[in-house]
């Protein structure tokens, strides 16, 4: 009796101590694409939200948390062209609607509606109606250089955004007699578009970073965000809550069914809780049921030692571009032995015919080979960073092709 009182008090001890440390530890910054309008991550968009009545006025905001199709369905005098008119904004990482969504977002632009759509990568369903497709640019530079090409906007300005933080896609075809380029990257790569849709216009950003909380507050670079907000006119605007990354539904299939418990204090607490103590029941009631198993020393795998030496050896000498290049030689011979490929050329074929044979995008394959040839035409050394890129991309096709 006496020693269950001292196992009880001690686990309680235990729990108490842990639930001080997790409930005064510091959050942990998250990098995680967010554009959300309460959001205070680095690449939330709070900060730009609560500039907007700057641009709009304070009563002239609406946070609209449904789809493009059921607002406008509801609000069917916002396709009056003899009314006022109104500004929807859409900031979000991939933007993908559906046949309804797009067509309602152009018969409110026709109407003499103004619609700005930042996002890196756009669905096939807008950039067909629009007449725009998309590019991935790799660059081994730190960062990219944009500017506007109005010079009443920001004259002989530019603004530095870091490539580690876009994904370097701009625009590479659009119909020059609706289109027109307001803003391009230090390679004259298009990355702000404006179309012009009946009686409205469309804007097309493809670096929504520049509006998330990061770019908003930097001393120099917020410019570029307000520049670009004021093509549009001050009227009644519509923030899009709808289209972001971290939406549930089918737009992220994979957060826990348990968010909304976890999201709670209370009812968190009460699942780590039990969880301890059920740990702790099962760990008491093996020590007393079961046999001790005798502990067998592994046998010692000089495969990782040796891995380990080889990277202490590159490490030391700071040698990326030749640790990358026999990154790309393995590479290469495993196209050659899994995939039967036996010569590999940087054209448009050759990225359509892998990409049917691995059955993965052809945009990711072309983003791939880009950085393959860029250091492999790179005379000089490369960092650590573009290093670490080039091996996920290619340990991303390892995993997606499972060959």
């Amino acid at each position: 009796m006496k020693n269950n009182k001292l196992l009880l008090a001690v686990v309680g001890a235990l729990l108490l101590g842990v639930t001080l440390i997790d409930a005064f530890k510091p959050a942990p910054l998250s990098w995680e694409l967010d554009f959300t309008n309460q959001s205070y991550k680095p690449f939330g968009s709070k900060a730009l939200y609560e500039l907007l009545p700057e641009f709009f006025s304070t009563d002239k905001i609406e946070t609209v948390s449904i789809s493009p199709y059921e607002l406008l369905t509801d609000k069917p005098h916002l396709f009056y062209t003899y009314t006022k008119a109104y500004n929807y904004l859409i900031l979000t990482d991939v933007f993908d609607p559906d046949e309804s969504d797009s067509e309602k977002l152009l018969q409110f632009a026709a109407a003499g509606n103004h619609v700005f759509i930042a996002a890196e990568t756009f669905g096939d369903a807008i950039s067909e109606k629009l007449q725009f497709k998309t590019k991935f640019q790799f660059t081994i530079q730190d960062s990219i250089k944009a500017k506007f090409t109005q010079p009443d906007i920001a004259p002989n300005s530019a603004y530095y955004f870091l490539t580690k933080h876009n994904g370097g896609d701009y625009f590479s075809d659009y119909n020059n007699a609706t289109t027109q380029v307001l803003s391009t990257t230090n390679l004259s790569k298009p990355i702000l578009l404006r179309v012009q849709w009946e009686n409205g216009y469309i804007y097309l950003s493809s670096l929504p970073i520049a509006f998330t909380n990061y770019y908003t507050v930097h001393p120099t670079n917020h410019a570029y965000a307000a520049g670009v907000l004021s093509y549009l006119p001050r009227q009644k605007t519509y923030w899009d809550e709808y289209y972001k990354p971290m939406r549930a539904g089918d737009k992220n299939p994979n957060q826990s069914p348990l968010r909304y418990v976890l999201s709670q204090p209370p009812l968190k607490w009460a699942v780590y809780l039990s969880v301890c103590t059920i740990l702790m029941i099962v760990l008491v009631e093996s020590k007393r049921t079961q046999r001790i198993i005798p502990v067998m020393k592994p046998l010692p795998n000089t495969t990782l030692q040796f891995v380990k030496t080889v990277s202490q050896l590159y490490f030391r000498h700071q040698n990326h571009r030749d640790l990358a290049l026999k990154k790309i030689q393995y590479f290469m011979s495993y196209l050659k032995t899994k995939l039967y490929i036996r010569n590999v050329t940087f054209t448009d074929e050759f990225y359509r015919q892998l990409s049917h044979k691995t059955g993965l995008p052809e945009k990711d394959i072309y983003r791939l080979f880009s950085a393959i040839k860029a250091i492999q035409d790179q005379p000089t050394d490369i960092t650590e960073d573009h290093l670490l890129a080039l091996c996920r991309n290619i340990d991303r096709f390892y995993r997606d092709t499972s060959v």
